[in-house]
C-alpha cells in the first residue's frame, strides 16, 4: 500500500502538475533556434477560439510530483506516473 514516508498517511494523494510555457513577445514568432526544446504550436482548425499563433516558437516544460494531503510532504512511496496511470485506468471504461 502507498504511504507517506514523512507522516505515514496512506490512502489518496495529491498529484501536482507544474506546466511552464515561455512564449516570445515578438509577434512575428521569431526566436533563438539554439534551444532544442522549442516546438512549433499550430492552432486546432476545429477550435473557434484558436488564435493565429501558427508557427510561433514555444518553450515547454512539464513536471509531475506526488504530495501527501496530510503533511504536504513529497516523500511518498508512489511515483507521479504510477498515480496518473491509476487515475487514467479508473476513469476509462
Amino acid at each position: 500500500m502507498t504511504h507517506c514516508h514523512n507522516c505515514g498517511h496512506s490512502g489518496s494523494f495529491v498529484l501536482l502538475v507544474d506546466l511552464a510555457l515561455s512564449i516570445p513577445a515578438d509577434p512575428s514568432g521569431s526566436a533563438d533556434s539554439a534551444d532544442s526544446t522549442d516546438s512549433t504550436v499550430s492552432p486546432d482548425p476545429a477550435d473557434p477560439d484558436a488564435s493565429g499563433s501558427a508557427g510561433r516558437s514555444v518553450k515547454e516544460a512539464v513536471s509531475l510530483a506526488v504530495q501527501c494531503p496530510a503533511c504536504d510532504s513529497t516523500d511518498v512511496g508512489v511515483s507521479a506516473a504510477t498515480l496518473l496511470a491509476r487515475y487514467a485506468s479508473n476513469t476509462s471504461s
